[in-house]
């Protein structure tokens, strides 16, 4: 037990939501306050989700492009379009020493270029309004990095002579928050945001060492556990935008997008009123598997309604930079997301799934997004089409008619 032996035990708050009847938006509401709270707590603000595009390719692709060449292809090929689609953030491949998902040290990889490569390639991305974020665990690195000799004192040690943890692909360990390894990532990384510009991160294996770790005193276990949401916080300190995957209050949520039988034609997608305020990942698996996802988002509409929750699922861009179709839906729902993104502070799910209403924080506008053709009661206010503030006129009965598949701000 977790407090085996003990007469009394300090846990965290519990939030309990008390309504005549419950519903989503009851929930979401709840939710807020309690990340609000522990995000409060430990100095960290919160991070909106905005489009992204993941440009990170699997390893037989990367293999025939180079990783030298890589961080370039990006900004001849892929930067214009997507910019062009209204995502204002790319996802890259991991960028450490040594590789893969074991880096050896938080310094950027010489193969891909190092520092130099990733300046010119954040500085293209931000010339077109978009913030470059890339892979980081922050609990661990490569087992065998020459780190660990030259620096004991950064590896989380394991009790009676045992690693930590059983969670070692590929070939990883933790890393002690508590002692020399914090101030020293943390130098690491400021460096590098200042001299590349690099703007953000997708925190992986987030509490992998951190949580559930047996390590040589329970002392130790307690303080690492502790000293996460302190290493997040700093990381944000400064000026990252940060992703997590896994159960954490900080952060945008970004866990795999649960997905179910891409391997028949007809998947099982999750209802996005269900995954609100999130950026679920979506990463690489066999191309079929890509393609009905991408057809999904797209010819399913799935995308739009996952917008209009403030969903903002990772977009495959290897799978859509061939369709201009496909580009140009992405770009509608993109576009209007990132018009109606100020206002949308407070959920209402329209009865019926006619769409999404938001609410601003201060009341006056709201942002409806409509899931099907519908008349609206104007009431004395505006109505403008989204994203170019276009003025939508009303009938001779006072109602405004509303299209499928559109956003609208109501002032």
């Amino acid at each position: 037990h977790q407090f085996a032996g003990e007469k009394t035990a300090v846990t965290t708050p519990k939030h309990v939501l008390w309504a005549r009847q419950g519903n989503r938006d009851l929930w979401a509401r709840a939710r807020d306050f309690a990340y609000g709270h522990a995000r409060k707590q430990v100095g960290i603000i919160k991070d909106m989700p905005r489009p992204l595009a993941n440009v990170w390719t699997d390893w037989k692709e990367m293999a025939k492009i180079g990783k030298g060449v890589y961080y370039q292809k990006i900004i001849d090929e892929f930067l214009a379009p997507i910019a062009d689609c209204g995502f204002k953030r790319i996802l890259i491949h991991e960028p450490w020493e040594h590789g893969g998902c074991s880096p050896s040290d938080l310094a950027i990889n010489s193969a891909f270029g190092g520092e130099p490569a990733l300046k010119t390639l954040c500085d293209a991305a931000k010339a077109r309004g978009i913030t470059v974020v890339a892979w980081y665990g922050p609990g661990h690195l490569w087992g065998q990095t020459p780190l660990f000799e030259a620096h004991p004192e950064f590896k989380l040690e394991g009790r009676d002579g045992k690693p930590p943890t059983n969670y070692c692909w590929p070939s990883i360990t933790g890393v002690d928050l508590t002692g020399p390894w914090f101030e020293y990532a943390i130098g690491n990384l400021r460096g590098i945001r200042e001299r590349t510009g690099l703007g953000g991160f997708w925190l992986d294996s987030y509490t992998n060492f951190t949580h559930v770790v047996t390590c040589a005193t329970r002392d130790l276990e307690i303080r690492q556990g502790n000293a996460l949401s302190r290493f997040h916080a700093a990381i944000q300190e400064l000026g990252y935008v940060t992703y997590t995957e896994a159960s954490s209050n900080f952060g945008i949520k970004a866990n795999g997008l649960p997905v179910h039988g891409l391997d028949s034609p007809t998947p099982s997608w999750p209802s996005p009123d269900e995954l609100y305020d999130t950026s679920p990942y979506v990463g690489s698996w066999k191309e079929e598997y890509e393609t009905r996802l991408a057809k999904g988002f797209v010819e399913g509409r799935w995308y739009f309604r996952a917008l209009a929750n403030r969903c903002v699922p990772f977009v495959y861009w290897r799978r859509f930079r061939h369709k201009p179709g496909w580009q140009r839906e992405l770009a509608a729902a993109n576009r209007a997301y990132n018009a109606a993104l100020p206002y949308m502070h407070t959920r209402e799910l329209l009865p019926d799934d006619a769409g999404v209403l938001w609410t601003s924080s201060d009341g006056k506008t709201q942002a409806l997004f409509s899931f099907t053709e519908q008349a609206l009661v104007r009431a004395g206010r505006n109505v403008v089409l989204l994203p170019g503030a276009t003025p939508v006129s009303m009938t001779p009965t006072g109602q405004v008619k509303l299209g499928k598949g559109k956003a609208y701000l109501i002032r």
